[in-house]
């Protein structure tokens, strides 16, 4: 049951990053630490993985410039991961991540 719930998770979050980012009223996700994409972290290394893959299919042609890691996010203790890429048309963008292992219902 667990194995097959995660597989859906990957279909949902594959089908989401396709589709570009997703968003919350007229904010896209992943555009502030207010709004960041959720990642299921369940301590495979796939988290990383996942945060890229979806840089790569929203912000197509760039590269990485940087990562952080938020303790605090307008004012309220967070643990987010901050990606800076530049984008094919050489814009900055930061994309904001926050990793759980609580996604998954377990």
């Amino acid at each position: 049951m667990v194995v097959e719930f995660r597989r859906w998770t990957w279909l949902l979050a594959g089908m989401l990053a396709c589709a570009g980012a997703p968003e919350r009223g007229n904010v896209a996700e992943g555009s502030s630490c207010e709004h960041p994409v959720l990642i299921d972290d369940q301590g495979d290394g796939q988290a990383v993985t996942q945060e890229y893959d979806y840089l790569a299919k929203r912000y197509p042609g760039s590269h990485s410039a940087a990562q952080a890691l938020l303790t605090s996010c307008a004012g309220k203790p967070a643990s987010l991961d901050q990606v800076s890429v530049i984008t094919a048309d050489g814009k900055t963008v930061n994309a904001y991540f926050e990793l759980s292992s609580d996604l998954n219902g377990s």
